[in-house]
């Protein structure tokens, strides 16, 4: 998987508990996304994969892939700082 001309960090690794008895080819994009910073899964190590993305999930991944880099996320609430940089654009 290449994103805008980045390729993913095959030294982050992450096994995720609720993926396992997905399609291969499934749990390969999702591995590759997670290596790219694109998804981060939950603090509990599941990507829930079968639950809907909430808006500030989406316009984190939205933001993750425009700038190609990750915001700090320690924030309340925590994707107040993509949505801070998505207004700017």
């Amino acid at each position: 998987m290449n994103v805008l001309g980045k390729t993913p960090n095959t030294s982050r690794t992450k096994n995720f508990i609720d993926i396992a008895d997905a399609d291969p080819s499934l749990v390969t994009s999702i591995q590759q996304s997670y290596q790219l910073s694109i998804f981060n899964g939950y603090e509990d190590g599941s990507f829930r994969m079968r639950n809907n993305i909430t808006r500030g999930e989406s316009l984190a991944v939205l933001m993750r892939i425009h700038l190609g880099k990750r915001l700090n996320e320690e924030t309340l609430p925590w994707y107040k700082n993509y949505f801070n940089e998505a207004k700017r654009l």
